[in-house]
């Protein structure tokens, strides 16, 4: 009779362990649904808001081909990726091209952006082209944040003093096969080097900290009033700064 009594309650003891053990397979599955399904279903919207916010605000035509967001890639960090952007100018450089990339991808920790210091841990950009003018006139192409009424400008100065307490905290950025051009129609001068990368880490929010760089430019040409100082050169800096 006691062996029977053990042996009834051991049996209840596995049949609640099995049905718990299913009932947490069961909730990790909808977890990892919600964590792989979400990002992917508001990806698209989220990008059309980005898209239609940054066009509103800039003096500019910003486009890019996709956006996605993502909590596996990194995990237990957030990424978020731009696939083919562009950033290209309007009115006097219509069509001008001031910043654009094959891939931009940030990684952010979650936990921090409920606090205040919103934490980025990786920022990674491939084949960026960077291009800056200048006309004879003095214009620059990347001037191009909205003009803003005096109201705005008291509401702006409001919102920084008030957020004064957030914090960026970025740990690296890394940049390959870049693009930098530099043209001064009103100097006439003329910059330019590729293939650029970078590979700086370190916690950019510290008051001290140690800043490992590795940087590496080729082509690099520099004319100015129609005379070549340098042409084809390469440069690379491998180092820390404390």
């Amino acid at each position: 009779m006691l062996f029977f009594k053990i042996y009834l309650t051991l049996s209840v003891k596995y049949c609640d362990m099995k049905k718990f053990l299913k009932i947490f397979a069961v909730i990790l599955a909808l977890l990892l649904a919600v964590i792989i399904v979400v990002p992917m279903a508001l990806s698209s919207k989220i990008g059309d808001i980005v898209k239609h916010e940054a066009n509103a605000m800039l003096n500019a035509k910003v486009e890019f081909e996709s956006l996605d967001i993502s909590l596996l890639r990194h995990f237990p960090k957030a990424s978020l990726e731009l696939v083919d952007f562009s950033v290209t100018g309007v009115g006097e450089f219509d069509g001008q091209v001031l910043v654009a990339g094959d891939r931009l991808e940030v990684a952010v920790d979650v936990m921090s952006l409920f606090g205040e210091s919103f934490e980025i841990s990786k920022v990674w950009l491939q084949s960026p082209k960077i291009n800056g003018i200048v006309t004879k006139g003095g214009a620059v192409n990347w001037d191009i944040m909205g003009t803003t009424t005096v109201e705005e400008e008291e509401v702006i100065e409001e919102e920084t003093e008030s957020e004064s307490a957030f914090k960026l905290s970025l740990k690296a950025l890394n940049i390959e096969n870049g693009e930098v051009a530099y043209t001064d129609n009103q100097s006439n001068m003329r910059f330019y080097t590729a293939p650029v990368s970078l590979a700086l880490s370190g916690d950019l929010s510290a008051a001290t900290t140690t800043l490992k760089i590795g940087a590496s430019a080729a082509d690099i040409t520099f004319v100015s009033d129609g005379d070549s100082f340098a042409s084809g050169l390469t440069a690379s800096l491998n180092g820390a700064v404390a």
